[in-house]
């Protein structure tokens, strides 16, 4: 026996299925001047031990994808390849923003 559904139905629910299996969880977080408290802006994110990096907007946010599962490192990369202190992140805060406070006097030991 066949039963006939309305063609409406079908299509949510394949549009449905299609939003669950392609949402994208990301970490979101802020890139602060431990001194002033300013945010900094065009600077390089990266997470010790994962491929890729993304770049601060004007407010200093970046986003990472996939979602991050604490622990981990974050460095920070300043114009000039100046490095920071890698920030371990042993927790998500509660409202999910990160704030990666840094002194962005540090550079990369010379060997």
């Amino acid at each position: 026996m066949r039963m006939s559904r309305s063609p409406w139905a079908s299509a949510l629910v394949c549009l449905a299925v299609l939003l669950v299996e392609t949402a994208a969880y990301a970490t979101e977080g802020r890139v602060l001047d431990e001194r002033t408290g300013l945010p900094l802006a065009k600077v390089e994110v990266t997470i010790l031990g994962r491929t890729g990096a993304v770049y601060t907007d004007a407010d200093g946010r970046f986003s990472w994808k996939p979602d991050l599962a604490p622990p981990f490192e974050v460095l920070v990369i300043l114009p000039g390849e100046r490095f920071t202190k890698p920030v371990l992140v042993e927790a998500i805060p509660p409202d999910g923003m990160l704030e990666i406070r840094i002194s962005p006097s540090w550079t990369k030991p010379s060997r």
